[in-house]
């Protein structure tokens, strides 16, 4: 090896430590230059610029006109993205602006939606829109006339669009696209039905474009990425449009919550590669979770009200039905989501105690404490072990002291199961102790 090759390495090999020494600025610097700059400047200006005329009404234009604008904004945006590739022979700004026609169109077909859902509403749901949220034309065949022209128009704009962004898979991500855009413009608001409706699109969506990642590299570059994102949009923006305008009860936002929760949870799948990008979106998936588990229990607490204080074990039982999830699919970290579902338990028993004291909390917390004991045993969990003992003695004292108070027959017959019950477990434990305490393991792997 020359003198020169061996400048070469030390300097390649050195680079890490310099880029961890400078910090994540050196890293970002990277990068980043100034058309790079550029580039996101004008993008966020026009995505800015098309999330503003879809929330903005101007006295002096009528809704065709509005219509009219938006459109020429989406085929110009196309033009300039080849123009820019031709002429310019720049294509990093060409795939920008081709992405954002791709933006455009599905605000297009937004704005196509409401126009439809002005002259027929299928389930119709009470909301007290803003004017913006109004799009008025003169007869249904004036709609009908528009869809045609568009789906001509804007299909063969997406084609163009994806395959410049990812040449192999340009026609099923079209597809893929025209087939969310359909449902985008059904005439439906009602949340339960949209649920029905999103849930199942995003699963699909979802399918194909893993199996597309899974055998075209192209899918697995930063285009492929933004292209999937693009075909999801029409589904997001639905669900974006039934939590700002038409969800009024607790069902919507809880279905609101698990929607985004799959979207978020198909999204962490989708990376392989980037696992700090896919833990953090593991993390944020807890918001939706706990979003979907407050709002579901307060959908059964209005079918149920005899629920009680017990409204607090289901919320639990829904969150941790999402941290079993996450435990499973987690590359990095499950154990600690797997942990988590025993502290929770712990913490559910402890708060039915401290609130709701009485018998019944007492044998829950006992028998649910004595549970969480046995898995932390199994598992060699010595911090979950001491917790765990902690609150089945505070639970055993509590029932005690209860017991003193109120005894009959049916607390009675409640002590004497449980207590056999506790001897057949021990029993069981005795007998099948190592069998248990791989199961453990294995459920932690």
């Amino acid at each position: 090896m020359t003198s020169s090759e061996n400048t070469v390495s030390s300097q390649l090999a050195s680079a890490p430590e310099s880029v961890a020494m400078g910090g994540w600025q050196t890293a970002i610097s990277r990068y980043l230059d100034v058309s790079t700059v550029l580039r996101l400047l004008g993008g966020g200006l026009t995505v800015i610029a098309i999330v503003l005329f879809l929330f903005q009404r101007w006295d002096d234009a009528s809704d065709l006109l509005r219509y009219g604008m938006i459109l020429g904004e989406t085929l110009i945006l196309t033009l300039l993205g080849f123009a820019t590739s031709i002429l310019l022979q720049e294509q990093k700004s060409a795939r920008v602006f081709l992405g954002l026609s791709l933006v455009s169109t599905s605000a297009v077909f937004t704005i196509l939606g409401a126009m439809i859902y002005s002259q027929v509403q299928w389930f119709p749901a009470v909301a007290n829109l803003p004017d913006f949220a109004f799009w008025r034309v003169d007869s249904l065949n004036t709609v009908m006339l528009l869809l045609a022209g568009s789906f001509v128009i804007l299909g063969g704009q997406s084609l163009l669009g994806f395959s410049v962004l990812v040449r192999p898979a340009s026609r099923r991500l079209s597809l893929l696209l025209m087939l969310n855009v359909v449902l985008l413009l059904l005439p439906i608001r009602d949340m339960g039905i949209t649920t029905l409706l999103v849930a199942p699109a995003l699963l699909f969506s979802f399918h194909n474009l893993s199996r597309l990642r899974r055998t075209l590299p192209a899918m697995r570059t930063g285009e492929g990425f933004v292209a999937g994102i693009l075909v999801l949009l029409p589904l997001i923006i639905m669900i974006g449009r039934g939590a700002y305008l038409y969800a009024m009860d607790a069902m919507a936002f809880g279905t609101i919550g698990l929607l985004i929760y799959l979207i978020l949870r198909q999204l962490a799948l989708s990376f392989t590669a980037m696992i700090r990008f896919r833990n953090a979106l593991e993390i944020m998936s807890m918001l939706p979770a706990l979003m979907t588990a407050l709002y579901f229990t307060q959908v059964l607490d209005g079918i149920v009200p005899q629920m009680g204080h017990w409204l607090v074990v289901l919320f639990a039982v829904i969150v941790c039905g999402f941290l079993l999830d996450l435990a499973k699919r987690a590359v990095t970290g499950r154990e600690y989501y797997f942990r988590a579902i025993f502290y929770l338990g712990l913490a559910v028993a402890i708060i039915e105690e401290g609130i709701w004291p009485g018998v019944t909390t007492a044998l829950f917390a006992t028998a649910l404490s004595g549970a969480v004991l046995l898995y932390s045993y199994g598992a060699d969990e010595s911090s979950l072990l001491k917790l765990s003992l902690l609150t089945l003695i505070g639970s055993m004292v509590l029932l005690s002291s209860e017991l003193l108070v109120t005894f009959d027959l049916g607390i009675w017959l409640s002590l004497a199961i449980l207590g056999m019950l506790t001897i057949v477990l021990s029993a069981t434990v005795e007998r099948y102790g190592k069998q248990i305490i791989s199961l453990v393991h294995r459920l932690k792997t």
